[in-house]
């Protein structure tokens, strides 16, 4: 267990470095977990869902009941079906075009598939990948969210830095940096 008291035992429990390649899956969980700064919080990610089917319930509602008024009788359940498919395909299109999107952007960085070294030092976390590197100091980090498979560590509610737990040379090395981590940014970690 990590001491917070003094900057020497800080040093002592301080984690070895990580070396990884930062995925796909590493930039898609990033994007997903700046969702949770949101109004919503974890669930701002799913809630336009819940709200784009509210929506469309309640067209289909009304739809059901104009066809019944007007027909005096049974209500077309036909184009109600068919509205409904409509409205899980088009929730299919919104869900693969969002996919698309953070794909592509994840094509235009530059850290995008590269071999990225972090080093956890007492004034930050030391990064490098060809050709570039830099430093983010401890008082930087806004935020500590940790899941099962990743770290991140918020610089601002749009950028973080991924720790994945792949990078680790087992649980107790994750769960370790996790600790020394959220002690060095004085913040609590958002349990998954």
């Amino acid at each position: 267990m990590l001491s917070t008291e003094g900057h020497q035992a800080s040093e002592a429990a301080m984690p070895p470095g990580i070396k990884y390649t930062y995925l796909f899956e590493d930039y898609l969980a990033a994007t997903r977990a700046r969702a949770w700064n949101g109004v919503f919080g974890r669930h701002t990610f799913w809630i336009r869902y819940c709200i784009f089917g509210a929506i469309f319930l309640a067209i289909v509602s009304a739809q059901v009941i104009l066809d019944y008024v007007k027909t005096r009788g049974s209500p077309d359940l036909g184009s109600a079906a068919l509205t409904l498919a409509g409205f899980a395909g088009l929730m299919a299109i919104c869900w693969l075009l969002e996919w698309y999107v953070v794909r592509v952007a994840f094509g235009r960085l530059a850290v995008g598939d590269a071999d990225l070294a972090l080093n956890f030092e007492s004034d930050g976390i030391h990064w490098s990948m060809a050709p570039h590197s830099g430093t983010y100091g401890w008082s930087g980090i806004r935020d500590v969210v940790r899941t099962p498979k990743r770290i991140f560590l918020f610089i601002s509610k749009s950028e973080a830095v991924v720790l994945p737990r792949r990078a680790f040379m087992s649980e107790n090395a994750f769960a370790e940096t996790a600790r020394y981590v959220e002690t060095r940014a004085n913040s609590e970690a958002k349990p998954l």
